[in-house]
């Protein structure tokens, strides 16, 4: 309420448009009634105002705990009440002594650098003009005001983490220290200096060593060892940030915004890190970790991926011939056509510089590692050596074939294995069949008994092409 009545104050001399917006979680009774209130001293104030309940029930959620939830889903509303009203900014009635609290808090849970910092000034479009003030000049400026703040009667009991400490923690502090909340807002300030120019080094090394890729985030595993311990640890909670949010945008749902917002400060936190950089000192590729937001480490030739793995089905379609198609759970399209010719044909288009079918070559160049994916190139096989109708489908249990160049058949599972494909790769990769069984795997090659030979009259030209970079 502090905070409406000095905007509204100033509304004036800034010439502000303001919207005082109050968020009912659900979880108390009394709260439809506060956000009446709420109204009322706004439209005393001239101040426009909303009163939203968030939708469903706070309880039925996972993943964390009722508080940070709440937090959360309200962050979330208020950012969608600022899109309606078409407010440029958020801004929240925090304290210092909320920001001392909030150190606190953090202390106890074990925190890295990062999270002494707690409580930002400015956050994205999230602004706390009054975290320089004490909660009981807030308080004293409600008196002076004649503005009736509400009182929250859950703050009143000790079931959580915040009111023990201010119940019970607070006035042992306050014996021993009288200036204790200005040095724990010191302490946030200095951590939030020397964090922003950490950040920038981690984000700088984060652009050095690795790439977006296939939703997530991929790095080169030799630099990724090069980095000092310390920034390792950021580098790769940076990463499981960006993974996690799919490195589109902010998220206003925590005190931090992206993607420091996702790194979380709990000790299941700084566990996972602990465990993913074992994983990456192993050095075994292949090697899986499940971590916190539905995310997966995968370590890889040359480097790591983190992100989410896609849960993938079986399918099977017929593709347009001629035609182009989207190939499902990738960002790859097939495209197909034939062309006449004879293996004479074949051997210009590979004079002319595209590569031969059946010799892909490893993207893993040792002087530069990259991220695998299915290569865009062109694959020609014999069209009339094609057994029936062309299917295009994933892999399935039990799957041979052999491929050009090699002798005999061989199970695909061997063979993404053999060419060291990685897996989460491996039930996506698009599959042509005939009724004889494969003809062609994208990242591998055609299969011997369909390759161009001089007989050849007719080929089924195989384009793999990205809609767009991951």
């Amino acid at each position: 309420m502090a905070l409406l009545g000095v905007l509204a104050a100033l509304r004036p001399q800034f010439s502000w448009t303001l919207t005082a917006a109050y968020i009912d979680h659900g979880l108390r009774p009394e709260a439809a009634a506060e956000g009446e209130h709420v109204r009322q001293t706004a439209a005393e104030l001239g101040v426009a105002a909303v009163a939203r309940r968030l939708p469903g029930d706070l309880h039925s959620l996972k993943g964390d705990s009722l508080q940070a939830l709440a937090r959360r889903e309200r962050y979330k509303m208020l950012l969608a009440i600022a899109g309606e009203c078409g407010a440029e900014f958020i801004a929240t009635g925090h304290t210092a002594d909320d920001q001392a609290e909030t150190v606190l808090m953090r202390i106890l849970r074990g925190t890295g650098f990062q999270g002494l910092g707690a409580i930002k000034y400015i956050n994205g479009p999230i602004r706390r003009p009054l975290l320089d003030a004490r909660r009981e000049e807030t308080e004293a400026y409600c008196r002076i005001s004649r503005l009736s703040p509400v009182l929250d009667k859950s703050n009143l009991k000790d079931d959580y983490l915040r009111n023990r400490l201010r119940h019970r923690l607070m006035p042992m502090l306050a014996e021993i220290n009288t200036n204790y909340v200005t040095a724990l807002c010191r302490l946030a300030e200095t951590a939030q200096v020397e964090n922003a120019w950490l950040e920038q080094l981690t984000m700088d090394a984060a652009g050095r060593i690795g790439m977006r890729e296939d939703g997530g985030w991929w790095c080169r595993s030799r630099d990724f060892a090069a980095l000092p311990t310390a920034l390792k640890r950021r580098v790769l909670r940076w990463l499981i940030a960006a993974a996690g949010d799919g490195g589109d945008g902010g998220d206003a749902c925590n005190d931090d915004w992206w993607p420091w917002a996702r790194m979380g400060e709990s000790e299941s936190t700084y566990e996972h890190i602990v465990k993913l950089e074992e994983l990456l000192s192993a050095g075994r590729t292949g090697a899986a970790l499940h971590l916190p937001g539905g995310l997966t480490a995968c370590l890889e030739k040359g480097g790591f991926w983190i992100g989410r793995t896609t849960t993938t089905e079986y399918y099977e379609v017929t593709p347009p011939l001629p035609g182009e198609m989207a190939i499902p759970y990738t960002l790859f399209t097939l495209s197909l056509k034939l062309v006449e010719g004879t293996q004479d044909a074949l051997s210009e288009i590979q004079r002319s510089g595209r590569r031969p079918p059946g010799q892909p070559g490893s993207r893993l160049e040792e002087h530069e590692p990259v991220p695998w994916r299915p290569e865009e190139k062109c694959e020609y096989l014999d069209w009339e050596a094609i057994a029936g109708l062309i299917k295009l489908r994933n892999r399935r249990p039990g799957d041979c074939y052999q491929p050009m160049g090699m002798s005999g058949r061989k199970k695909v599972q061997d063979i993404l294995v053999d060419l060291g494909i990685p897996r989460r790769w491996r039930d996506r990769l698009p599959v042509l069949a005939d009724d004889d069984g494969i003809i062609w795997m994208a990242g591998v090659r055609g299969a011997e008994r369909v390759k161009v030979t001089p007989a050849t009259r007719v080929m089924l030209e195989i384009r793999l092409q990205v809609l767009h970079k991951p």
